[in-house]
């Protein structure tokens, strides 16, 4: 049942408790109310308050020629529970720009893989704001699956968000590594150059580890720059580097033993230098 818009708007008045408590039926009322100057805040709140029950009818109204779409989209996305951001996923390549960060936020709060491969594409969005949205959702997670959308931030997203996200994997610590060497399986040049550099914030005993297993990779796309990574911090990395030595592939041990020659430092360490035990 549909209610008129002047009881809707009635209620409105008295709050948006008020207005949620006339139930879905008044959906197409509420939505109209946000284009009020007066009543649009109550209006928003009243659909949240409606949550999931609500969003076939902001989902039509949103498709209306003339609907509020920025008030819409940001409605959708606060809805509980979260749902399949599918259908506001057209709106993250409308030309508006403002549109399409509200669209992004929506998809953000909306969350779930399909939201993260979207919010990773637009990455690429000219847009610093629009950018800035996807930055968000992949720096409040530690889902390594964010590592990868992130450096391409970091090599595409201009130097501001480039720092925020270069930053925010370094954060992550030895959480963000494998995902790093494995991204460097791209044809992505930039990328991968980007990767190399990101490399070098990870010194810690776990971190490298990681990285020293990434000599054993038969892919030169890995071994290469992990490599050159390794060798930028010798003073840190040598007693790891010093493991490969018995290594049973002998292009590994060659690397290490390169990797020592290039410090000036002897096959065998001192005592000083044995890797930690908790490491080992």
């Amino acid at each position: 049942m549909f209610l008129g818009a002047w009881r809707v708007r009635r209620r409105l008045r008295r709050g948006p408790e008020a207005a949620a408590a006339l139930g879905p039926g008044a959906v197409g009322a509420l939505v109209r109310a946000l284009r009020d100057s007066d009543l649009r805040r109550a209006a928003a709140r009243a659909l949240v308050l409606l949550g999931g029950a609500g969003r076939p009818a902001l989902l039509a109204q949103l498709s209306r020629r003339g609907a509020p779409t920025l008030r819409i989209l940001d409605v959708l996305g606060r809805l509980r529970p979260a749902a399949d951001p599918g259908p506001l996923l057209a709106y993250l390549h409308d030309p508006r720009p403002r549109v399409r960060r509200t669209a992004a936020r929506a998809v953000h709060r909306q969350g779930g893989p399909l939201a993260h491969r979207a919010l990773a594409a637009i990455l690429a969005d000219p847009e610093d704001e629009v950018r800035q949205v996807a930055i968000e959702h992949f720096s409040r997670t530690t889902d390594p699956r964010s590592v990868r959308p992130l450096a391409l931030a970091v090599a595409y997203g201009g130097e501001s968000v480039g720092r925020f996200a270069a930053d925010r994997i370094a954060g992550l610590g030895a959480l963000a590594v494998a995902p790093l060497l494995n991204a460097l399986r791209s044809q992505d040049e930039p990328l991968r150059a980007t990767i190399g550099g990101l490399l070098d914030a990870f010194d810690d005993p776990a971190s490298l580890v990681i990285l020293c297993k990434g000599l054993e990779e038969d892919d030169p796309r890995i071994s290469r720059p992990v490599f050159e990574a390794l060798g930028r911090k010798p003073s840190a990395v040598a007693p790891y580097v010093r493991q490969l030595g018995g290594h049973p592939d002998g292009r590994v041990r060659q690397l290490a033993a390169r990797l020592l020659a290039d410090w000036g430092l002897p096959a065998e360490p001192g005592e000083s230098e044995r890797v930690p035990q908790e490491a080992g």
